[in-house]
């Protein structure tokens, strides 16, 4: 089945695939960058949700440690 697409008014690389009204960028140079950049993102919000998973585990490792604290606190005033 061949494609009828049709060039969109103002936009150098963007045609209208007749069969499904949809918009097609013809160029690859620009497809390529804009995988980079997903990519790039992709990494970066991984690393942020890696980086709040640490913060939460030392965050629980503080608290579990100040109980720890106080503990000996205590019984040392109780001695």
């Amino acid at each position: 089945m061949k494609k009828n697409y049709i060039k969109v008014k103002d936009h150098k690389n963007l045609y209208r695939d007749s069969s499904t009204n949809s918009i097609v960028n013809a160029d690859s140079n620009e497809y390529e960058n804009y995988l980079k950049r997903r990519n790039v993102n992709l990494k970066k919000s991984t690393e942020i949700d890696e980086l709040k998973s640490e913060v939460n585990t030392i965050r629980n490792d503080l608290s579990e440690l100040k109980n720890l604290l106080e503990i000996v606190v205590k019984n040392q005033l109780n001695r």
